[in-house]
Parts: C-alpha cells; sequence; structure tokens
C-alpha cells in the first residue's frame, strides 16, 4: 500500500495525490511531499524511486531488499 501526501500553500495538505502529479510537485520549491510504501514493497515502488525521484539505481535496490549485508568495497 501507498500513501502519498503534498502540502502546498495554495492548496494546504491533500491526500489524495495521483502518481503523475509527482513530478510536478518535485519542481514546487514551496511543496512538501510525502511518500510512504507501507508492509511489503510495491512492485511499482522501484521505477518510482528512480524515475521520478531520480534515485540511483543501486541505492533503491538496497532500500528495497529484505536483508541488508554488510558491504566491504575496495
Amino acid at each position: 500500500m501507498r500513501t502519498i501526501l503534498l502540502y502546498t500553500p495554495e492548496e494546504g495538505l491533500r491526500r489524495d495525490v495521483p502518481l503523475s502529479a509527482l513530478a510536478a510537485a518535485l519542481s514546487n520549491p514551496q511543496a512538501l511531499l510525502w511518500l510512504d510504501f507501507e508492509n511489503e514493497p510495491d512492485p511499482a515502488a522501484e521505477p518510482l524511486l528512480t524515475g521520478i525521484f531520480r534515485f540511483h539505481p543501486l541505492a533503491v535496490d538496497d532500500a528495497l531488499a529484505e536483508t541488508h549485508t554488510p558491504k566491504v568495497d575496495d
């Protein structure tokens, strides 16, 4: 399940934000956006986080993994 909250000074708090409005919300410097994935990872989470939010794909993979094994890199 996904919860999206968007606050803008013009509209106040909105709870019914569609995914299609996220890019516009991120371009508004006065907007505050909260996106919460609850329980099991949503299958749409990875393209959403890498596409709209532009997080690095490896960071998204690590965040969505159930186990977090320590890594060492030379």
